[in-house]
């Protein structure tokens, strides 16, 4: 059985304006960050197209048991006194992006996301 609830949250967030668009962002930043390397918010966002205060907010929600329990690494880039971030996401062992549980860990190379195959190819 599907779960209707929302996928995201927040007091300006509207399913039917922001689901389609912010789910789209998740497997794209995946894509991009899978690597490990270190990045700046504006670097993945030069990179995928996504606003740096979305690249903020899902590199946030990669981190939440909803969206696999990744982690997510940071740290200063350049002169500590600048105040510039860099974030590295390293996949779990087995994710959980499209709400459904999996019994095997996938291997990394194979990508640790899960998504639905319709929603990346529609992307």
């Amino acid at each position: 059985m599907e779960d209707d609830k929302p996928k995201f949250a927040g007091t300006s967030y509207d399913p039917e304006l922001d689901e389609e668009r912010l789910a789209g962002q998740m497997p794209c930043m995946c894509r991009l960050m899978e690597d490990a390397v270190h990045r700046t918010l504006r670097e993945i966002s030069d990179e995928t197209r996504i606003p740096e205060a979305s690249v903020s907010a899902r590199l946030r929600d990669f981190r939440k048991a909803k969206w696999g329990g990744h982690i997510v690494n940071k740290r200063r880039r350049g002169d500590p006194k600048h105040g510039l971030w860099e974030y590295q996401l390293i996949l779990a062992p087995c994710g959980l992006l499209d709400g459904k549980e999996r019994e095997e860990p996938q291997q990394a190379t194979q990508g640790m996301l899960f998504f639905d195959s319709q929603e990346i190819s529609a992307r």
